[in-house]
Formats: C-alpha cells, structure tokens, sequence
C-alpha cells in the first residue's frame, strides 16, 4: 500500500518546513537566550538584595549591641569615677559630680542622636536603592514582554494544544 503523504517527507510539527521554520526557530533561540540572560541578571540582584537585607540586620544588631555597650560603659566609668574622687583629695564633692555626669550623657545622647540621624540616611538611601531595582525590574519586564510580542512568542489568547 503507497503512503498518503507522497514521497514520505515530514512537513514536521508547525506544518511548514524550509527557510522560515529555520528563521523561526533561530529566533526563538535568541529570544531563548536573551530571556536566560535577563533571568540570570535578575537572579543575581535578587541575591544581592538578600545579601544587603542580611547585611543591614546586622548592622542593627550590632548598633543594638553597641547601645547596650555604650550604657555599660556608661555605668563603669561613673563607679570609676566615685571610686576615684573618693580617693582622690581634690574631689570638689557631688554636685561638681553631677554636673559632670549631666555633660556627659547630653553629650553622649547627641552622638546617640547623630548615629541614628545617620543610620535614618542610610535606610532611606536603602529605600530609593530598592525602589529604583523595582523600577528597572519592571521596566525590563515591559521590554521582554514587548520583544515577545514583536517575535510573536506572546500569546494573548490559550489555544488548546492538541
């Protein structure tokens, strides 16, 4: 029995063989390439910007811990100092203490207030960091979206497959 498709040449999946199945799917191919390029980038700033939310926890932690340190030391130096000006003979007594004591902590609670001025800063510039990654990643999304669509790659409506 002699075969209904001719000679027995396979027209192949999309139904048409030649030089634009050939362009078709060389393009695909780029379009393939441009998309695993697109994702690999988009991976690794995803990556970074895990790494600066880990890295900024810890920076908190650490400005935590440095409080603390900061209150302890605090503590250590005014048992120094009592410890001191009762040796000492030339203490001028409680009150010269106290003044002293109220100097320090107003200036130690304006760095404080600095520090945290500063790191305010630095969380807003963190802030406009990842705005302007959102921005770029959606503005990269529009793009391959519209190349898909000029490639054809895009499907606006779901065919069954068969």
């Amino acid at each position: 029995m002699a075969s209904e498709h001719g000679n027995g040449a396979n027209p192949g999946p999309g139904g048409t063989s030649g030089p634009s199945s050939n362009i078709h799917t060389t393009a695909l191919e780029r379009e393939l390439a441009q998309l695993e390029r697109i994702n690999s980038t988009i991976s690794r700033l995803i990556s970074t910007i895990r790494t600066t939310h880990t890295n900024i926890d810890s920076m908190n932690e650490s400005s935590n811990n440095t409080h603390i340190l900061l209150d302890q030391w605090i503590r250590i130096l005014s048992q120094t100092n009592f410890t001191h000006e009762i040796i000492n003979d030339g203490w001028n007594g409680e009150t010269a203490d106290v003044e002293g004591l109220a100097e320090l902590e107003k200036s130690l609670l304006e760095e404080l207030a600095s520090l945290e001025d500063e790191n305010g800063a630095l969380r807003r510039k963190i802030d406009e960091k990842e705005k302007e990654r959102q921005e770029t990643e959606s503005k990269q999304e529009e793009i391959a979206t519209r190349r898909r669509r000029e490639l054809g790659l895009l499907r606006t409506t779901k065919r069954p497959r068969i």
